[in-house]
């Protein structure tokens, strides 16, 4: 998002112009429903492992970071899109998270914040674990 520097002057006389490149990025923020239990126990495994192991790369297809709640999933975008589905898949994680990441990569998202308290997004794949 890059604006005209005259109008974040006159929209937001507080707003310095360094600030005007500043990237801002789109995150889906959703129920931890919308994955499986299974899903669940490869994400909390790989936590446990990245945590002995920082450069674990290799355990999932994703880079994902657990929090209190649930999780952040970095999301990579549509260049390669359909080799990073199938990677995702054969990775063991389920159809629900395959879609749930093609939703996001559709919709420009930077970021999937899965949350046991986040949203239930209408039209996708719900589990009750």
């Amino acid at each position: 998002l890059r604006m005209n520097p005259r109008l974040i002057r006159r929209y937001n006389p507080y707003i310095e112009e360094s600030e005007e490149s500043m990237a801002i990025h789109k995150m889906l923020d959703c129920s931890t429903a919308h994955i499986t239990r299974h899903d669940n126990e490869l994400f909390t495994e790989h936590a446990r492992v990245a945590e002995f192991n920082p450069r674990v790369h290799d355990f999932l297809p994703v880079r994902m970071s657990p929090h209190e709640h649930g999780y952040i999933v970095f999301v990579s975008g549509k260049e390669g899109h359909a080799d990073r589905l199938r990677a995702i898949s054969d990775a063991g994680l389920s159809d629900a998270f395959v879609g749930l990441y093609g939703f996001a990569v559709k919709h420009d998202c930077f970021l999937i914040n899965l949350d046991s308290d986040g949203d239930v997004i209408e039209g996708l794949p719900t589990h009750d674990w």
